[in-house]
């Protein structure tokens, strides 16, 4: 019998946990999806929340941010899970979370600039597209999506 990885998510308060997420970005977007460096690390990393997914043996496996617009909009960005542990749901997990610590928050919408290749994945979680138009960000098409948070 297998057993099946335990996930626990948090927000990444230490400067080692953000350190450890943006290594987990770089496998993902830069190496993997050829992304530039300098277009992965920003300025918007030292003011967003950032969370962060461990396995059942305590490694990191994924992470997410969360940047606060104003007016009750937090932008979500900078998805990513290993390679080696997409398919077990941890995006959704993760992503559940971070709902759920924004609605907290008092964030009322969510907005991301979902991969057209990941567009099916936010949609099941009730993102909508918001403009037809799907758009390249760094040789990647996107597409504009949004999701209204009820308490």
């Amino acid at each position: 019998m297998t057993s099946c990885p335990t996930y626990h998510i948090q927000q990444a308060i230490t400067a080692e946990e953000k350190a450890q997420a943006l290594q987990i970005r770089f496998k993902v977007f830069v190496e993997e999806q050829q992304v530039s460096p300098e277009a992965e690390a920003d300025d918007l990393d030292a003011v967003a929340h950032h969370w962060v997914v461990r396995n059942d043996r305590g490694d990191m496996v994924a992470t997410a941010r969360l940047t606060d617009l104003g007016d009750g909009v937090g932008q979500v960005g900078r998805v990513a899970v290993l390679k080696s542990e997409r398919g077990r749901g941890i995006g959704k997990i993760l992503m559940e979370q971070i709902e759920q610590d924004a609605r907290q928050m008092g964030f009322n919408r969510l907005i991301l600039h979902g991969q057209v290749q990941c567009q099916t994945f936010y949609e099941k979680l009730g993102y909508d597209v918001t403009d037809p138009i799907a758009f390249m960000e760094e040789n990647i098409l996107h597409v504009h999506m949004a999701k209204g948070l009820t308490v």
